[in-house]
């Protein structure tokens, strides 16, 4: 069954994701014993059957590690709001109404008696004020119960004073007793949205603050009046009762606007003087000790939670909410005209989810817990037993639980968005339904995105599509020369330890003595590789030593590795030189630094960062964030996601807890920095180049020569990671992240192919080693004394000046407090093939687009490539056209867009990438995933036109 219906991802599945899993069954399972019989010597052992309750269990997939974290949190979080409301709902359904410091201890008790809330080990007295405290402060918002009719909050106040002073009370209002207090609960239910409330009294630690109240976890006092333009830290949290500038409307005085629409705004304001006086004087407001400014709050034991039995209620004709507070038909909603009615809310919340589930909800413990990568093995092999075990209810996964895990008796799974290809959907139903016994119900959503809605509308293309079985080229000439040259530094080094120090080998000596090694053609060395590194291949031209000719040639990767080290340590001595000439021997110092990191540089991790030898085995493009005092969590990422996703300011959610980042890690010796590395994106054409120095204004772009303006952009490569502050910040709010901008183009690698093919209508470069670069540009100023980094939402200047001291990883102050301007980067090399067409369609972005992912697609159906293993993008040339850059994704590149060069293999793919876009798989002027789209270029699905990557492809084939 398939129904259509659309919600924010986040709440949507919280929500699916509750239902399914109430709905699962708990039927009674029975289960054998062997039991001895006491009767006999020689009586056999009986088996008794004895029925037990099944535990229910669901398990839940989401393409990120901290999507699939924060919905485990989420799940927690959603089933606790409702229980804690059904606690509340049961401990007063049957009274007149109970005493909010009386219905605390009961709840304590309750929490205790059942051991409810036990997986987070809070103190149950705080469980219990939390469920009370939820609800008078409005953090459901429109859900919380007042707002749906279930309870009601009532501020316990003497009515006699007023009665005894009612004609002051008419002369000052034109209102009776009852309406004033009315009135008083319209301001009260004003300040409870706000937190002006003091509940010190239910002993919360800060963290269940931040955690229980997301947005309202600072109690907050109020004054008469604050003045405007008054930003002291003392008055941060001092609400103001009347306006603070003039001419303006806070929501009590547009309240009171229409409840005296004749009034002028100086009888309001006289109005307004004379409530909060009269509140002040009735112990409504109480004088605060906790700020630092003589203010006021609201004393919580006084207020008093009432069923909705006990209450009467109105509904608004416009704004439709209901209300207990109505003073001649007014909606005490802001900005609102409508009219209250009197109502019956069982009536209008008849079908309210919510509601009824706060009436309902089984009182019960569920446990969530994730199972991503983030975890240290031990903690997430330990939730996995768990949740075989049934001691953990819902598991929350990412892709680590795809494979290799049998659950048996699991029957449920819950896909929160639609996987990226058939073989995930397989991998992921396939964890239920794996015992004999069991059956299987697979249920998924599908996001508000097109590469959802693709399959939402073609369901069987998912559940029962085409899965490629993965393909392995052994023959790869670039792997396997990468895996000789591992095994002869690995013999080198057993045979000189010695030179097993740093890069100065390659600079210094320029590897001279390893060649030598190599070109004495060792027997052991030799052997080693046709018997073990050559083997079951085919690889004769490398065989028998001859792979020692292909390191000869001037052209190969280890000449070039050699030469484009010794000229970056020329470069830096000739800018340390060119700085000390003109006496600036801070940017001198600052040179001098980055040849003594240069010099201590692990060999193998350049190597291996440089493709000379392989990455597979090396975690050289991973960067960690440090986080303090946890020992379940491992956070690390490749550099390419880990540049935004643990950026300064980003929040990290890994096992039930949040983590900021704070600080870009240093170079551990004092006085040492990152490498800056300068960068000029060109206005005209978007061409992006990268120096070690800041580019010279009025210098030319190397593609459309237009003069460069001044700019001194520059990024940091955060090879040391990044690390996590001690911020207190709530784990139930969606974390803050930061984007990383598209992969760019930089070039300047070794291009040794260049042909004219298809009679001058293609001309194609082959390019090893070539460079591009993913930049976050998320305007971070950074402390290069200690790292403390924080982001802006725009670039205000170069360097900004902190009014307050900040502290540094270690919790001390630091003593700079001068932020200076950066960006994050991170430049990467790999094999490219750059192809310029003659075509008018070329200066159209759509029709190139179109185009490179028919190549892209087809590149992976005619020669087996993996296609999440190439890539590609757009850049612009002189002449304002558009030209294809193809590129490996595999680390240092595997050669496969260099297949290209062939002009067989290139007129294959083509032939590939019009039989793709000519079938009849979706309107030509879209496109489809059969054709053009895949998961991950689902942000440019509106610019794909199958029609325009067929007729392209048929006038350059000249079909």
């Amino acid at each position: 069954m398939i129904s259509s219906f659309n919600l924010n991802k986040d709440t949507g599945t919280a929500v699916l994701s509750e239902i399914f899993y109430e709905s699962i069954d708990e039927k009674q399972v029975e289960v054998k014993t062997q039991r001895p019989v006491k009767k006999s010597l020689f009586d056999k052992t009986s088996i008794e059957t004895t029925p037990k309750k099944n535990v229910k269990q669901l398990l839940t997939f989401s393409d990120s590690r901290q999507q699939a974290s924060f919905f485990s949190m989420q799940f927690n979080n959603n089933h606790e709001l409702f229980l804690r409301k059904r606690l509340v709902w049961d401990a007063i359904k049957e009274t007149q109404g109970v005493n909010i410091r009386s219905l605390a201890m009961q709840l304590t008790n309750q929490i205790r008696r059942e051991g409810l809330f036990s997986k987070n080990q809070k103190h149950e007295q705080s469980e219990a004020w939390i469920s009370v405290l939820q609800d008078l402060m409005y953090t459901s918002g429109r859900y919380s119960a007042q707002s749906l009719g279930l309870y009601g909050y009532q501020f316990e106040l003497n009515p006699q004073i007023l009665y005894e002073n009612e004609a002051e009370l008419h002369s000052a209002f034109q209102l009776n007793v009852e309406e004033t207090i009315t009135l008083f609960n319209i301001l009260i239910d004003q300040m409870r949205h706000k937190c002006i409330i003091d509940y010190q009294v239910a002993e919360l630690s800060d963290e269940e603050k931040i955690n229980a109240f997301p947005y309202r976890n600072r109690e907050q006092t109020i004054i008469e009046k604050r003045e405007y333009n008054n930003h002291k830290d003392e008055y941060r949290y001092v609400e103001s009762f009347l306006p603070v500038q003039a001419q303006r409307e806070n929501k009590t005085s547009a309240y009171l606007q229409k409840l005296y629409p004749n009034a002028k705004r100086e009888e309001i304001i006289d109005i307004m003087e004379k409530l909060f006086t009269l509140m002040c004087n009735l112990g409504i407001l109480k004088e605060t000790e906790a700020s630092q400014v003589f203010s006021y709050h609201i004393p919580v034991e006084k207020f008093k939670v009432i069923p909705y039995t006990k209450l009467t209620w109105y509904q608004c004709d416009k704004c439709k909410r209901v209300t207990l507070y109505n003073i001649h038909g007014m909606c005490p909603e802001h900005e609102c005209p409508g009219t209250l009615h009197r109502c019956d809310v069982d009536h209008v919340f008849a079908n309210h989810y919510y509601r009824n589930n706060y009436k309902t909800k089984k009182i019960e413990n569920v446990i969530a817990q994730e199972h991503t990568a983030q975890l240290k093995n031990d903690k997430a092999k330990q939730y996995q037993i768990d949740f075989k075990n049934k001691k953990i209810n819902v598991l929350s996964c990412s892709t680590t639980f795809e494979m290799g895990v049998d659950l048996g008796s699991l029957e449920y799974v819950f896909c929160r968005n639609i996987p990226p290809t058939p073989a995930n959907y397989i991998q992921r139903a396939g964890r239920a339904g794996r015992s004999k016994d069991a059956s299987a119900l697979i249920m998924t959503y599908c996001q508000n995105e097109s590469h959802d809605y693709y399959y939402y509308q073609r369901p069987k293309d998912m559940i029962s599509g085409k899965i490629d079985p993965p393909q392995f080229k052994v023959e790869n000439e670039k792997i396997a020369l990468r895996h000789i040259l591992a095994s002869a530094f690995a013999h080198y080094f057993r045979k000189h330890p010695d030179h097993f120090r740093n890069i100065s080998f390659v600079y210094d000596d320029h590897l001279e003595p390893f060649i030598d090694y190599i070109n004495s053609n060792p027997k052991d060395l030799v052997e080693y590789i046709d018997q073990w590194v050559l083997k079951n291949t085919n690889l004769e031209a490398f065989k028998q030593s001859k792979w020692i000719d292909a390191l000869k040639k001037d052209e190969s990767v280890l000449s070039k590795y050699i030469q484009e080290t010794s000229e970056l340590v020329n470069t830096l001595e000739a800018a340390k030189d060119k700085a000390s000439q003109s006496e600036n021997f801070r940017q001198a110092d600052y040179f001098k630094n980055q040849i003594d990191n240069l010099n201590k540089k692990n060999i193998l991790e350049d190597l291996s960062k440089f493709a000379i030898i392989p990455k597979y085995g090396f975690p050289v493009d991973l960067i960690r964030m440090e986080v303090p005092q946890d020992h379940s969590v491992d956070l690390q990422r490749d550099l390419l996601i880990g540049i935004s996703e643990y950026a300064p300011d980003s929040e990290v959610i890994a096992d039930e807890k949040k983590f900021v980042s704070r600080y870009i890690e240093l170079p551990k010796k004092t006085g040492k920095e990152l490498t800056k590395t300068y960068y000029y994106t060109c206005e005209e054409c978007h061409d992006t180049q990268v120096s070690l120095e800041p580019f010279e204004e009025g210098s030319l772009c190397p593609t459309c020569f237009k003069p460069y303006k001044k700019t001194d952009l520059f990024f940091l490569e955060p090879r040391f990671g990044f690390v996590a502050s001690n911020e207190k910040r709530s784990k139930n709010i969606k974390p803050i992240k930061s984007y990383a901008g598209e992969i760019r183009y930089l070039g300047k690698g070794l291009p040794f192919k260049e042909k004219v093919l298809l009679a001058n209508k293609i001309r194609l470069t082959a390019i090893q080693e070539d460079r591009l670069a993913m930049i976050n540009e998320g305007h971070f100023y950074y402390c290069k004394s200690c790292g403390y980094t924080k982001r802006m939402q725009t670039m205000r200047s170069n360097t900004i000046k902190e009014r307050k001291k900040h502290r540094d990883p270690r919790g001390f102050e630091c003593e700079n407090t001068t932020l200076q301007h950066t960006a994050l980067g991170y430049v990467f090399k790999t094999d490219v093939v750059r192809l310029k067409i003659n075509s008018e369609h070329a200066k159209n972005r759509d029709w190139c687009l179109s185009l490179l992912y028919g190549l892209l697609n087809a590149l992976s159906q005619s020669l087996q490539i993996e296609r999440n293993d190439i890539n590609g993008l757009l850049v612009t040339n002189s002449f304002q056209e558009f030209e294809f850059i193809l590129f490996d994704q595999v680390p240092g590149g595997a050669g496969h867009v260099q297949r290209l060069a062939d002009e067989n293999t290139l007129s294959l793919v083509l032939n590939c990438a019009l039989d793709i876009v000519s079938q009849d798989c979706c309107e030509e002027e879209s496109s489809c995933y059969r054709c053009l789209r895949t998961y991950r270029n689902r942000r440019e699905h509106q610019h794909l036109k199958r029609k325009y990557a067929k007729q392209w492809l048929e006038e350059l084939l000249e079909i």
